[in-house]
């Protein structure tokens, strides 16, 4: 499509300074959620063997 189609294609906009943030933000919230996930699954293992 790339090959034929260039001419009717428009650029692809670069993201604002305000759509990286939301990136960054939602990226340090996924890592806390995978972190607390490990976290009560290491406390969960912990009680079993008591």
């Amino acid at each position: 499509m790339v090959r034929i189609d260039h001419a009717q294609l428009r650029p692809i906009a670069g993201d604002s300074e305000q759509a990286q943030a939301v990136k960054v933000v939602a990226r340090a919230h996924r890592t806390l959620i995978g972190e607390r996930t490990r976290i009560l699954q290491r406390m969960r293992t912990a009680l079993e063997v008591v």
